[in-house]
């Protein structure tokens, strides 16, 4: 929800969030992304898909994917 209505704590938000509708999108596979605040690479959030099987781990089209990945 924190990419579509602005968190109290949260200042320099971009006015009507960051998504074009109030709908949260599905990944490629139809699967729910997560979103994980502070996550370990130091960056303020990450944004994952856990690949074509909806699960940890994995490789090939079932590696998950990371907002972070270079």
């Amino acid at each position: 929800m924190a990419l579509i209505e602005q968190p109290a704590d949260v200042t320099n938000y971009q006015q009507g969030g960051y998504l074009d509708n109030k709908k949260i999108p599905k990944d490629g596979w139809g699967n729910d992304f997560i979103y994980d605040l502070y996550p370990e690479s130091g960056k303020p959030f990450v944004i994952i898909s856990l690949g074509a099987d909806g699960e940890e781990g994995g490789e090939g089209f079932d590696a998950d994917l990371f907002s972070t990945n270079p």
